[in-house]
């Protein structure tokens, strides 16, 4: 393979993966280089599987209190399930919120990438 044909496919290869990084963060700046490039990917793809893990807990939280709001009725349970459903709701709606925005980066997922 020839310099001309490598530098053309490394220029074609730059140019698909910026789009691609372009559509998990539209508003980030791409890295001059390939490498560069690469790990801002593996970075955003890092930042969005935490945010799914995240959201799965959040849905084995709402399962669980699913599950008390179907014991007896008594003030005990209800109060369980009050108390539970608050805080639950809230962090679901935040990590709702962070993926609509595309603003999914946390300390867990910077620590991942280094």
């Amino acid at each position: 393979m020839g310099y001309l044909q490598l530098r053309r496919q490394s220029s074609a290869a730059y140019g698909y993966l910026e789009r691609l990084l372009k559509s998990f963060h539209p508003d980030i700046d791409p890295l001059p280089d390939l490498l560069g490039l690469c790990t801002q990917i593996d970075n955003a793809m890092t930042e969005i599987k935490e945010s799914r893990r995240r959201l799965e807990t959040a849905g084995r939280w709402f399962k669980q209190i699913r599950d008390y709001e179907k014991l007896p009725e008594t003030s005990v349970t209800n109060q369980l399930a009050n108390d539970a459903q608050e805080p639950l709701k809230m962090f679901a709606r935040m990590a709702l919120r962070e993926l609509q925005d595309g603003d999914v980066s946390t300390t867990e997922s910077a620590e991942h990438t280094e």
